[in-house]
């Protein structure tokens, strides 16, 4: 996901009529010009790139929560097979328990997962 966007780098870039060079670039004074320029700006103007700020954010935000179910699904998998099928198939009893007992983290982690899928989920909508 791209970064979220402020109002000033839009302002920045929609505005900027100097071109940076290849070579030793002096951002200093490339950003001094920038900041004189947006003092000058009228509030009006201002809110113009104020609110393509506020949508790109939005942007940003359900990018995020997409990447973010991925991520949750994708551990969601890996726990699901994980777990051991049925543990009383194995003859030791120390190994059973040890396998009852990682079965019961995995199954509650999956459904932490769970819940933080359906809230992401209803941010998207």
């Amino acid at each position: 996901a791209k970064l979220v966007r402020g109002a000033g780098t839009i302002f920045s870039v929609d505005t900027s009529t100097e071109k940076v060079p290849t070579s030793n670039p002096n951002f200093a004074n490339l950003a001094k010009n920038i900041a004189s320029k947006w003092k000058e700006t009228t509030s009006e103007d201002r809110s113009i790139f104020q609110s393509n700020a506020s949508i790109d954010k939005k942007r940003y935000q359900k990018e995020m929560a997409v990447w973010k179910a991925k991520q949750i699904e994708g551990t969601r998998k890996h726990i699901e097979r994980s777990i051991p099928i049925n543990p009383t198939c194995i003859t030791s009893t120390l190994e059973r328990q040890q396998l009852t007992k990682k079965s019961k983290r995995m199954r509650e982690t999956l459904a932490t997962n769970n819940e933080a899928l359906e809230s992401l989920s209803m941010l998207l909508s």
